[in-house]
This record gives structure tokens, sequence and C-alpha cells, in this order.
């Protein structure tokens, strides 16, 4: 009786200690830049992401054809 006692306080415990580890979340964005008025992809524009502080957080470069993506931002 005793060692069944141990046992499911084992597995309470590492299953209690398992939720609990933190998971890293995070998004991406990913679009093409076009000129507004000629709607032509603009190559070699500088996107940035910051903070609601106006901290830089990461960012990316536009390619040929406008095109970017930003992988693993954080929450």
């Amino acid at each position: 009786m005793k060692s069944i006692l141990t046992a499911i306080a084992l597995l309470f415990v590492s299953i209690l200690s398992a939720s609990t580890i933190p998971h890293e979340i995070s998004g991406e964005i990913h679009g093409i830049v076009k000129d507004k008025h000629l709607q032509e992809p603009l190559p070699y524009v500088t996107i940035v992401v910051k903070t609601l502080n106006d901290e830089i957080i990461t960012g990316a470069v536009t390619d040929d054809n406008g095109a970017f993506t930003i992988d693993k931002i954080p929450e």
C-alpha cells in the first residue's frame, strides 16, 4: 500500500513539474512592400519590429521582389 501511494505521489509531482516548464511563444510577420501609387514592389526596404516603448526587437530587409519574413518574434 505504501509503495502505491509513493508511486502516485511521484506521478503527481512529475505531472506538476512538467506543466510548469515555460514555453517560448513567438510569432512571424511576412509580406510584400509596394509603392502606394505605382503598386510596384520596393526592394531593400528596412522593416523594424519595436516594443510599445519604441525599443527595436528585430527586423528584416525586403528582397528584390519587395518580400520579407521575420521569424521568431518574441511575445
